[in-house]
């Protein structure tokens, strides 16, 4: 019952192109969401796991948005994302994160983290990645709301006065520092 009135409460929230008046949100959605993908019929289908089809499609629409010519990824499943991404005709590779050093974090524009785990217990990745990365950098978190603990460590990051721009997409999140932007938080329709 609990996930339905998220269910609910997102979708009221949730904007499309039209209402927002930040310049960078704004590309962001009309731009960047819009891009078609090429291989339409070579998405993966993962049955009941919609998740994983939402998160390659978001992950190639920002690559090519953002002309990423290398991105990270904490988890194992990189060689489907270069997969999905040499489809797509996209040069870019995923790395593994703990095996990129620390100079080459800072020229990263696109980090893909998960938190989809049952647990917290290990977000000091995480917590060390914004430190390091630069301020253009753009996060996609896996799992904001697979649980309660999840949706509040997810509002703890929203609340972060680092992070000046956040964006809601349900169950995947955005962040990034970007400190000439004013601190907003957008909850997004995707």
């Amino acid at each position: 019952m609990k996930r339905f009135i998220e269910i609910i409460k997102y979708t009221w929230k949730a904007k499309g192109r039209h209402g927002i008046h930040s310049p960078f949100v704004y590309d962001l959605v009309d731009q960047c969401f819009r891009i078609p993908l090429k291989n339409k019929s070579n998405l993966p289908f993962f049955g009941k796991n919609l998740p994983t089809t939402k998160r390659l499609k978001l992950i190639t629409q920002l690559a090519k948005h953002l002309e990423v010519k290398e991105l990270a990824s904490n988890e194992s499943n990189r060689h489907e994302i270069n997969h999905f991404l040499q489809m797509e005709g996209l040069s870019c590779a995923a790395q593994h994160l703990p095996e990129i050093n620390q100079e080459n974090l800072m020229e990263l524009k696109l980090v893909y983290f998960s938190i989809a785990h049952p647990s917290l217990n290990d977000v000091s990745p995480l917590i060390n990645l914004l430190k390091v990365l630069n301020d253009q950098s753009l996060i996609i978190l896996d799992g904001i709301r697979c649980s309660d603990e999840h949706l509040k460590f997810w509002q703890e990051l929203c609340a972060e006065k680092s992070i000046h721009f956040t964006a809601d997409l349900y169950s995947l999140g955005l962040l990034s520092k970007r400190p000439q932007q004013e601190k907003e938080h957008f909850v997004l329709r995707y």
